[in-house]
């Protein structure tokens, strides 16, 4: 406190000794419990002899018929009560210095502090859901090429298109950097098997959605180029959904919004590998059509990850499994 300019009195005092020097900024935080309303006038005159008295807190429990003399006291004296109830006896000394810590962490000076502590929760927040994307990703493309490759003996995708998808992806994921996060209040902590079993989980739904559609359209007995190209469509707009639903624990629809650079990105890069497909750049062109039917379906399966997101977490967590 004395450190930001204050000087630090804790009552009932028997005497104020000469502590600090003239035009003192000075705090005054009264135990409103333990001190008489009697000795409010004495003090304040007192301390102005060292200074301005900026602060003037008065703890006490409020509710409490013995307050009646404090509170004709407030007013008059531009003091501000504040609610504290008396759970032990005995803790004057453990309150005011909490409340010199409520003051110190506020001050101007020490604002950064608040600043650098949400700041790192902040970071913290982007962290976590791009841990989550990043190994629900790679276990749904690389599964499901894997797979495809040893027990079907079909690629899904060309050489060309893996670079392609490779880019694209990364053009959403650099501006989760700058996405809107849920703000903690409690200190947080990485809980690495929690997010492990919700990536694979969501890992392994992808798979499913990759070898549905994928069987579907050998079943329309469609060209393997053209098939290769929409699946291309739909891991590109399925990979960016997925950002969206990792982004946070809840439902994706729900606060915080994500920010407006994360939507535009996402959205424009989709759209890029979307016309890729559609004109054939590079690879076999499937039209606007096809194009809109995996959108359509990756976006619904979208949703679908989204509860199995939330049921998850939730399973896991009432078990106590990895909470």
């Amino acid at each position: 406190m004395q450190n930001l300019g204050y000087g630090f009195v804790m009552l009932p005092p028997q005497k104020i000794g000469n502590f600090m020097h003239k035009e003192q900024k000075i705090a005054l935080l009264i135990d409103c419990d333990n001190v008489s309303y009697k000795s409010i006038e004495g003090v304040i005159d007192e301390l102005s002899k060292y200074g301005k008295v900026h602060i003037r807190n008065a703890y006490g429990n409020w509710k409490n018929e013995t307050m009646k003399g404090w509170e004709e006291k407030l007013h008059p004296h531009a003091i501000r009560p504040v609610q504290q109830f008396a759970y032990t006896k005995g803790k004057n000394a453990t309150d005011a210095a909490r409340a010199a810590a409520d003051i110190i962490l506020t001050a101007p000076g020490l604002s950064v502090i608040n600043a650098a502590m949400e700041q790192a929760r902040i970071t913290f927040e982007r962290m976590k859901s791009y841990t989550v994307y990043r190994i629900a990703e790679t276990i749904r493309v690389l599964l499901f090429m894997t797979l495809s490759i040893l027990i079907f003996k079909f690629y899904p995708i060309t050489a060309v298109m893996i670079v392609l998808l490779a880019l694209l992806n990364d053009i959403p994921i650099l501006s989760i950097a700058y996405d809107n996060t849920r703000i903690q209040q409690e200190p947080v902590r990485w809980n690495m098997k929690e997010l492990i079993m919700v990536s694979s989980i969501l890992g392994i739904a992808g798979v499913m959605s990759s070898f549905l559609i994928f069987f579907l359209l050998k079943e329309m007995q469609l060209p393997e180029p053209m098939i290769q190209s929409m699946l291309f469509v739909k891991l590109i707009v399925a990979g960016h959904t997925t950002i969206f639903v990792t982004r946070t624990e809840d439902w994706l629809w729900k606060r915080p919004f994500p920010s407006w650079i994360l939507v535009q990105s996402s959205f424009w890069s989709a759209l890029a590998g979307t016309m890729i497909g559609v004109y054939g750049w590079w690879i076999e062109p499937i039209g606007w059509q096809y194009a809109g039917y995996m959108w359509a379906y990756a976006l619904a399966w979208g949703l679908f990850n989204d509860a199995v997101k939330k049921g998850a977490f939730a399973l896991l967590r009432r078990k106590g499994l990895y909470a």
